[in-house]
């Protein structure tokens, strides 16, 4: 599921209108755009519980507070672009520009962008750092998730540009995706492991 959602979330980034004011909200693709976030946040909410099941007992506490933060940013974020993206902005943008513009700058909407943003940031931080620790993903997915972790911290307190936002969240869906991939990996390695401890089989008189 994580395969499947880490790629949904780089679509999803990929067709999004290159900004975010009333302007680019009128745009064709921005409800598909947000629509494909929110499914691709829900199928890797599910694919994250999964996932630790599977890996818990290798992530430590560590790993067990960035689940838990990052299950919270996944299901409040999802139902965020919902509301907000899908249904509230492109409704008032349609109505009143100016309203829109205004809803940007209100200090309620601004909070709650922000803990939700937050949240799933460093309980994604921090169940990374606890995966690569516990070294049970495929070196190259660890990179990715290194290479994350630097464009996050090399963005914070800065003027961010939509292009170095997409990368960020480009590499954010890579990541997830490779997540994915390490669970297929792993059960094809169990797999065919067990296999070969059957032995030979003969045929039964």
């Amino acid at each position: 599921m994580l395969l499947v959602g880490g790629a949904l979330y780089v679509v999803a980034e990929v067709v999004h209108p290159r900004g975010s004011t009333s302007l680019y909200v009128l745009e064709p693709l921005w409800v598909p755009a947000h629509l494909i976030e929110y499914v691709a946040l829900t199928i890797i909410l599910f694919g994250f519980v999964g996932w630790y099941s599977r890996f818990s007992a290798s992530l430590g506490r560590l790993g067990t507070v960035g689940f838990l933060l990052s299950l919270f940013g996944a299901a409040s974020g999802g139902g965020y672009i919902l509301v907000s993206e899908v249904l509230l902005r492109p409704y008032i943008a349609a109505s009143s520009p100016s309203l829109d513009e205004a809803l940007l700058q209100n200090g309620a909407y601004v909070a709650t962008t922000l803990v939700v943003s937050l949240t799933l940031v460093i309980g994604y931080l921090a169940l990374s750092v606890a995966v690569v620790r516990a070294k049970v993903l495929p070196s190259w997915v660890s990179w990715l998730i290194v290479l994350e972790i630097v464009s996050l911290v090399s963005l914070s307190g800065l003027a961010i540009t939509f292009a170095a936002a997409l990368i960020s969240v480009a590499l954010f869906g890579l990541s997830v995706a490779g997540w994915g991939y390490a669970i297929l990996s792993t059960r094809s390695q169990v797999e065919s492991s067990d296999g070969s401890d059957e032995g030979p089989s003969f045929p039964r008189p």
